[in-house]
């Protein structure tokens, strides 16, 4: 009986798992691809590694726009209340071109991925967004450090 009740309930958490797309371990969660895009911004995928790090594969921006940041906030679109996020090496000077290259941001110290509704490439100077992706919620991630 207590073979058959285990089976039941090993059975159940996988059938949970399944459909709502939670596992029992931390781990790395694919989200969708910059949408609304504009200076050719783009990637192959976006990832979040941590509650602190996301990776963008194959990163394009054409780099022809004044003052242009990563960008996260709250709220379902982007919006000049927002916080610049650091590239890839840690500087919060505005983005130059990208040609399709695999990157990882940390976000600042005050921020995780729990605090976020959006990430996104943000023109400051003009309050216009180039693209970004929405950050669902509940993400089942190992707790990330800050670099920055």
């Amino acid at each position: 009986m207590a073979t058959k009740l285990s089976l039941f309930v090993l059975s159940t958490i996988f059938l949970i798992q399944f459909q709502t797309g939670h596992s029992a371990s931390p781990a790395p969660r694919t989200i969708d691809n910059f949408k609304m895009t504009i200076h050719h911004v783009s990637s192959k995928s976006i990832i979040i590694l941590n509650t602190k790090q996301i990776q963008i594969k194959g990163f394009r921006y054409d780099g022809a726009a004044p003052a242009v940041y990563f960008w996260a906030g709250r709220g379902n679109k982007p919006n000049k209340n927002g916080t610049k996020i650091p590239n890839e090496k840690g500087s919060y000077k505005p983005l130059q071109g990208y040609e399709g290259k695999d990157i990882v941001v940390t976000l600042p110290s005050n921020l995780t991925v729990h605090d976020i509704d959006y990430f996104a490439v943000w023109c400051k100077t003009y309050s216009v967004n180039f693209g970004h992706t929405l950050v669902p919620k509940g993400l089942n991630i190992q707790i990330g450090r800050a670099h920055v």
